[in-house]
């Protein structure tokens, strides 16, 4: 039951690795240019002031991109590699296994094992 709790929490969306490949495009590639006063899109540096605003769209729509990505990566290969609580379900469906798993006093998860086969 408590393995069965913690495969529920698992995430789609690795915050470590979001904020590696932001570090990567906003310092390494030189997205942070972008956010200057400057028309033209550039990737060096320029004598143009920074503006915050501007800055905090280009984060914002890196992160969002970055997170897009991965959790379309992680939908396209859910077929491939399913999880373990999914593995589980579908075993207890096969099999004709009802289960109540609780893991506190009033809160709980049924599985409703019917298989389709009968």
């Amino acid at each position: 039951m408590n393995e069965f709790c913690e495969l529920q929490l698992s995430k789609l969306i690795s915050i470590e690795l979001t904020l590696l490949i932001y570090i990567f495009l906003f310092e390494g590639i030189g997205f942070k240019h972008w956010a200057t006063h400057d028309p033209d899109v550039r990737y060096e540096a320029t004598n143009s002031p920074s503006n915050y605003v501007l800055r905090f769209f280009i984060t914002a729509c890196l992160f969002l991109i970055v997170g897009t990505a991965q959790y379309l990566i992680a939908y396209i290969l859910k077929p491939l590699f399913p999880h373990k609580s999914e593995q589980f379900v579908d075993i207890c469906s096969v099999c004709n296994v009802s289960l109540l798993l609780f893991d506190n006093s009033f809160k709980g998860f049924y599985i409703h094992g019917k298989s389709p086969y009968g």
